[in-house]
């Protein structure tokens, strides 16, 4: 399968070259177009990353979790860094060559993005069943063709009609959907601190700086909460961030609270780093059997998802009543309870699964057991007159 191995580097370049033209925009339609085509280039990349991830062999469950969590912890650590850039192009390159320090920061993240993507190339892996990567043996990628097989995970073929039909008949599909549904747009606030620090009078460079903590304890987040639910149950890891989640937005929704209290509950936001690696990681694990429905699901939550957090935040989080968003906060409370509910609901319907398909391991294997105990017994029945006669014929002849 080629396109696993070539098709994210490919949109990673695509990415990159349209970062470098922002910074050369002339108007905002302009800006709006390039970020459309960024959108195009970027919404694959979530997917297909998640997809190859349950994809790779993994004999234990803290495997994935692990991927998961690193992956996601990178997407955080790149968050913070982020902060840390805009603060050095305001300071430093505003003005310089003529050019503003928001033009300066896409063209640093072009310089940066470009020649990673072109790195991805020679070293992204794919699937074991993707061509060779540079890096990876002959033995190597037969011993993950091998732990694939001892995993139970299924080769993914082609996605036909007949695969969205059993998708939308199974249950997978629907509570996966609604709860990323649930997870992105109660993280929709999280992103926005720096409205109240502006609110609040608070300096340029402080503005940028201080909500890179929030990405800090995602990235602490990621790495420890995907490690804990990989040992513990995950119902338990996941009610964390999701109680969290409703402490904070319970406090954005008082708003008249002490300046410490509120610090805390912006802080707290950052707890919800190992929520969607946590969330991903079981969809791999409970489609781990059928990998074209594996594919559909995953596509499915990032376009419900992305599909309502288009026009949701229009609703709830409205920029004129930034940042004390009357009807956003206690909508978050109710998104965060939601998501948490459906997490639990796909664990207790996968388990259910799971029961049915040993029980029909445990009938199958009865049902062979009783037949090669018939055919033992038809054997001796047939064998037993033939050799009677035989012995018969021959002492005649004696």
């Amino acid at each position: 399968m080629p396109i696993a191995r070539w098709g994210l580097p490919t949109l990673e370049v695509i990415w990159g070259v349209l970062t470098f033209c922002q910074s050369r925009v002339a108007n905002v339609y302009q800006l709006y177009a390039l970020r459309f085509l960024v959108g195009v280039a970027e919404a694959p990349v979530f997917a297909g990353t998640h997809f190859i991830l349950g994809k790779f062999p993994h004999l234990k469950k803290e495997e994935l979790f692990k991927r998961a969590g690193t992956w996601f912890l990178c997407n955080a650590l790149g968050t913070m860094f982020s902060g840390y850039l805009q603060t050095a192009a305001y300071t430093n390159l505003n003005g310089v060559g003529g050019l503003s320090g928001w033009r300066w920061l896409f063209v640093i993240d072009g310089i940066i993005t470009i020649p990673i993507a072109f790195i991805g190339f020679f070293v992204f892996p794919g699937i074991p069943q993707s061509p060779k990567t540079t890096f990876f043996s002959d033995e190597e990628i037969e011993y993950s063709k091998k732990r694939l097989r001892d995993n139970g995970t299924v080769r993914p073929g082609k996605v036909n009609l007949d695969v969205f039909k059993r998708t939308l008949k199974r249950w997978h599909i629907w509570v996966f959907m609604l709860a990323y549904v649930c997870l992105i747009n109660s993280s929709y606030p999280s992103g926005y601190m720096s409205l109240w620090l502006k609110a609040e009078k608070f300096s340029v460079p402080q503005v940028n700086k201080l909500p890179t903590v929030i990405s800090a304890i995602s990235i602490v987040s990621s790495w420890l909460g995907t490690t804990l639910a990989a040992i513990y149950p995950s119902w338990a890891i996941f009610a964390i961030p999701t109680i969290s989640g409703i402490f904070s937005a319970t406090c954005m929704t008082v708003w008249n609270i002490p300046k410490p209290l509120m610090f805390i509950a912006w802080y707290a936001y950052g707890l919800q780093g190992c929520l969607s690696p946590i969330l991903y990681s079981i969809v791999n694990v409970v489609l781990r059997d059928d990998a074209e429905e594996r594919a559909v699901v995953i596509s499915a939550m990032m376009t419900a998802g992305y599909s309502t957090y288009i026009w949701v935040p229009l609703l709830l989080f409205p920029t004129l009543d930034a940042p004390r968003w009357k009807k956003g906060w206690p909508t978050g409370i109710a998104f965060y309870s939601g998501l948490f509910f459906l997490f639990c609901l796909s664990l207790v319907l996968f388990r259910r699964d799971e029961k049915i398909k040993e029980r029909e391991r445990q009938s199958q294997s009865q049902r062979s057991h009783n037949l090669d105990e018939e055919d033992v017994v038809s054997d001796i029945a047939g064998k037993v007159p033939q050799n009677v006669e035989i012995a018969t014929t021959a002492k005649d002849i004696d």
